[in-house]
């Protein structure tokens, strides 16, 4: 059975547990309760998290997923009359939720009466659950704008290979210099870092994902960062 107060919270957030089953008890992953919540508003399904004796950054995390879900639907005020039926799907994942963290990996893919559908919008999401904060990509590393260049080196050494092997036309794309003006998205697992630019519609087709192993990025992150907690743990349970 739910605790009474985690479903009227949820209820007054708009949003409903759902699970395997009805009464199904949060799924613990090293020590931190993942649920997967419905929000009511758009039926976009995201986890949340329970953290015993964390209350607040329990209440920051998930008033972020909430946001987030509620989000996630075409804005009626934008779409054209008469535009042809508007869509907007999404899948989750949580790629990792330990060494306190919570990486979760969201791609959707929607028409809302533009020329064109977005085919895969990348709104992975991580918290450093220390704080409750959301990691952004450039906080994941100790001096993200000095050493930018052997970042990027090192993404465009997996990214350029993956795009053009997809589509030859990437490999003049996905340069070291095109990605040092580019942003990320990405997410953390016990694999790698899951990183993928965010590049303009027009050549979005180059915009692969791969996993990029910790080691190769260890020398660059932020001190007892998110990034370099995961490849601690990683490099010492090898």
């Amino acid at each position: 059975m739910r605790p009474l107060a985690l479903v009227l919270l949820l209820a007054a957030a708009g949003c409903t547990p759902s699970g395997d089953a009805p009464g199904a008890p949060a799924a613990a992953v090293d020590s931190i309760q993942v649920r997967t919540v419905r929000d009511d508003s758009t039926g976009i399904e995201l986890p949340r998290v329970t953290l015993a004796g964390r209350s607040d950054v329990e209440a920051r995390v998930n008033a972020v997923l909430d946001s987030v879900a509620a989000e996630m639907r075409c804005d009626p005020e934008i779409v054209r009359p008469g535009a042809e039926e508007s869509s907007y799907t999404s899948n989750s994942e949580v790629r990792l939720a330990a060494h306190d963290m919570l990486s979760v990996s969201i791609h959707s893919s929607y028409s809302c009466g533009g020329p064109y559908p977005t085919n895969d919008y990348n709104q992975s999401v991580t918290f450093d659950l220390r704080t409750g904060e959301v990691v952004p990509f450039e906080a994941l590393f100790r001096d993200y704008a000095g050493d930018r260049a052997v970042i990027t080196g090192v993404l465009q050494t997996t990214l350029a290979p993956e795009a053009a092997g997809e589509n030859p036309d990437c490999a003049e794309t996905v340069t070291t210099e095109a990605l040092a003006g580019t942003t990320f998205a990405y997410a953390l697992a016990e694999t790698g870092l899951i990183v993928q630019p965010e590049f303009p519609h027009v050549i979005e087709a180059c915009a692969a994902e791969v996993t990029i192993p910790y080691a190769s990025l260890r020398a660059s992150a932020r001190d007892g960062g998110v990034l370099a907690r995961v490849a601690d743990a990683q490099g010492a349970a090898e």
